[in-house]
């Protein structure tokens, strides 16, 4: 089909249907009078629980501030609740959907929603999936509140993906979790929301949770891309993809970009391989994964050339930034809608779909992975060095490898700021990979300084700051 957008928001149906941000409950953070409303078609309040007896639990809602946040919705806008997993009952899902409660639980949730005012309910079922009785679930739903919005989420875990294929039609959005793609148990640092393997079928990516929905025949269109407001510090490494076990924690976008000591322009990355943001500050053996405005667009730009439908952000209150007034306090959600609408606001949302038997399932391609980046003009980017920070046994040299993003030459230099075609240190380099012996090295830290040049003649103008610190003899 081929449309033409004569203004900006017409646009709106083929690229980005939706902009849904999840706001936690009692966050004591983000009023409602500051929910960004004009960035966001779709708000979804967080998050209500069943009960095993079927009855709905507000779990961490609370009526007053339910009544604050519906009242703060603008004309045109949709606010909806999560139904979550019970915290103290990871039983109670397939408790209410089972055949002898389903029904009581399906009216006990028209009555929640109406009660609250909410437009509509978005399903986070994720423990103890009864692939069956939720497609039930959401088949009656949809049957008992036609004109509501009807949102779920998930990832590539116990088989989501068949119920959301199931009940594609009964769906206004199936928004993918792509995030917490890290973990300290994998055996190696990673980020907590790269978007492309690009090849690399061992990687935890976000491509990789989406492929079995598309896989399923869920409709591309209905398919929404996750994105964390929050990120992951590993401490005793400064780079991504280095082997070992680290420990980690998360923190607040909203902390992170008020944090003087750590977000600086000379510790501040992209990885344009596997397309996320993050910090490498050697000087305190930290690597931090975060989503920053290169990441948005890459994901903008992949929703758009995938024909995916939307976006989903985790959660509001974690990148809002009190002290700030106006977009600034927002600064994500503010990039993210730039992106998608322009400088526009986000439009009201297309209404919901009436009922219609569920399809037959049909394969669908997965989106292609993001193709090997180009030579840049700014040279090749380094993706990981090995060895990195601290080192357990002490030792005079070491054999040392590091990656580029693209095929280059390499050299280093034990002296800040040469030239590429003066550095004295050489690698063996093949392709991507270069591999050097470093020497006399000493207890204590030890500091190098690295520049490549792709095939192209590009070079890095300034330096990969390489380290490791040595116990003593």
């Amino acid at each position: 089909m081929k449309v033409v957008c004569f203004i900006l928001l017409s646009c709106f149906s083929v690229y980005g249907q939706w902009i849904t941000g999840f706001l936690g409950a009692q966050n004591g953070v983000l009023p409602p009078s500051r929910i960004p409303w004009s960035k966001y078609t779709h708000i979804i309040h967080f998050a209500a629980a069943p009960n095993s007896d079927a009855t709905v639990d507000l779990h961490y809602l609370v009526p007053s501030e339910i009544a604050q946040v519906v009242a703060s919705r603008p004309s045109g806008k949709k606010i909806m609740f999560c139904l979550k997993d019970n915290d103290w009952d990871l039983n109670a899902f397939p408790a209410a959907t089972s055949s002898g409660q389903i029904a009581t639980f399906v009216d006990n949730l028209v009555a929640f929603t109406n009660q609250y005012g909410y437009d509509g309910v978005d399903i986070d079922w994720e423990a103890n999936v009864d692939v069956g009785q939720y497609t039930d679930l959401i088949t009656r739903l949809r049957a008992a509140m036609p004109n509501k919005t009807i949102t779920m989420d998930g990832g590539n875990w116990g088989n989501i993906w068949t119920v959301a294929a199931n009940t594609a039609s009964a769906l206004d959005q199936v928004n993918i979790m792509c995030y917490d793609l890290d973990g300290a148990s994998n055996g190696y640092s990673w980020f907590d929301d790269a978007l492309f393997q690009n090849g690399n079928p061992n990687l935890l990516t976000c491509d990789w949770r989406m492929r079995p929905f598309l896989n399923a025949g869920v409709p591309p269109a209905k398919i929404g891309i996750g994105i964390p407001f929050y990120g992951r510090r590993w401490t005793g490494i400064a780079l991504p993809l280095i082997n070992g076990l680290f420990s980690q924690s998360t923190f607040f976008y909203r902390d992170l970009a008020v944090d003087t000591t750590r977000f600086q322009p000379q510790y501040q990355m992209y990885d344009n391989t596997y397309k996320s943001n993050y910090l490498s500050i050697p000087s305190m053996g930290e690597f931090d994964s975060y989503v920053g405005p290169e990441h948005i667009r890459d994901t903008v730009a992949w929703q758009r050339s995938a024909g995916l439908g939307g976006f989903m952000t985790y959660t509001l209150d974690y990148e809002f930034i009190a002290s700030r007034s106006g977009d600034a306090a927002s600064p994500l959600s503010t990039a993210l809608a730039a992106e998608v609408f322009g400088s526009g606001s986000a439009p009201a949302p297309a209404p919901s779909p009436a009922p219609a038997p569920a399809p037959t399932p049909t394969p669908a391609p997965a989106p292609a992975p993001a193709p090997a980046p180009a030579p840049s003009a700014a040279g090749p980017v380094i993706v990981s060095a090995t060895p990195l920070g601290l080192l357990s046994s002490p030792m005079s040299s070491t054999l040392a490898t590091i990656v580029t993003n693209v095929a280059a030459t390499c050299r280093y230099s034990a002296v800040q700021g040469v030239d590429f075609s003066n550095m004295q240190g050489m690698f063996m380099d093949q392709g991507t990979s270069h591999v050097t012996t470093l020497s006399n090295l000493t207890p204590g830290p030890n500091t190098f300084y690295v520049r490549c040049q792709d095939t192209s003649g590009n070079t890095n103008s300034s330096d990969f700051f390489w380290w490791m610190n040595l116990p003593g003899n």
